[in-house]
């Protein structure tokens, strides 16, 4: 089994280091803390240049990013509520792919001021795909 990170999440507030994964609704924009965040720029770059929308189980994986973090992830996640519990157990093991090596991920919640995006209970089975990716 890899070696499981440290899951942290967080509604709105960024980290000072790690790794952030970013829930992004379908045609939702950066939750408000990133749209303020010295990442802004680099992030919109990379939506653009991926031409990412937020389709489910899509993602946009940006490392060096300005602010601290080593890595922001924005992982797609269509219209949350036509997500079904094998969706997200799917979503949350592409998301352990994507994380790579990290020893601690944290996870926003967040959404942008026109849509939610998951609710605790999908978070949680969110991060248990994860956990089952690991013993791949």
């Amino acid at each position: 089994m890899a070696k499981l990170p440290t899951f942290s999440f967080s509604k709105n507030a960024l980290p000072s280091g790690g790794t952030l994964i970013a829930m992004i609704s379908e045609g939702a924009g950066l939750p408000a803390s990133l749209a303020s965040s010295p990442a802004k720029a680099q992030l919109e770059r990379a939506m653009k240049v991926d031409k990412f929308s937020g389709k489910k189980s899509s993602s946009v994986n940006v490392a060096g990013v300005e602010g601290g973090l080593d890595r922001i992830i924005l992982m797609g996640c269509g219209k949350p509520d036509a997500l079904s519990e094998p969706d997200l157990l799917k979503m949350g093991g592409k998301l352990f792919a994507a994380a790579g090596k990290a020893e601690k991920l944290y996870i926003l919640t967040e959404g942008d001021q026109k849509n939610g995006v998951l609710s605790p209970a999908q978070t949680a089975t969110l991060a248990a795909g994860a956990k089952l990716r690991a013993y791949h």
